[in-house]
């Protein structure tokens, strides 16, 4: 009965060094990938910063080391902006803002001249209203 004990006892050992074997290779290949993913998020931190500062793809894919394509496909896959992108982006936000600012000073001119026309029918209408007046005053004498 002593060796059937020692037997069992044996495989239960056997079985929680396999486990920590296992626990181990776990943690090994939790670090891995933990690691792996802190370099992409430090290289998409780093794609980010260097696409707003150049001028160009090919200046940041030189600047990341990276080739044009390359550079193009990540940065359309983590929907990074492009130099070219940002730059067309910022010049029609540049232009939809002075077509703004222009329909808003048309429309200001507009208003101002509707306000000076009826300023004017205004002056004209008490201008005619006074004449009337006066040539009631002159018809009955006064």
């Amino acid at each position: 009965m002593y060796n059937f004990l020692l037997g069992i006892f044996w495989y239960v050992i056997l079985i929680d060094v396999f486990t920590l074997a296992v626990l181990v290779l776990f943690l090994i290949n939790a670090r891995i990938n933990m690691t792996r993913a802190i370099s992409a998020a430090r290289f998409y931190q780093r794609a980010v910063e260097v696409s707003k500062m150049a001028n160009t793809s090919s200046e940041a894919a030189a600047k990341l080391g990276m080739n044009v394509d390359a550079y193009t496909n990540y940065a359309r896959q983590k929907s990074i902006d492009t130099p070219e992108e940002r730059n067309e982006r910022l010049e029609r936000l540049e232009h939809e803002r002075q077509e703004q600012d222009k329909r808003i000073l048309e429309e200001e001119a507009k208003w101002r001249a509707e306000q000076e026309r009826l300023q004017e029918e205004q002056k004209k209408a008490e201008e005619a209203e006074l004449r009337e007046r006066k040539g009631n005053l002159r018809g009955s004498g006064l």
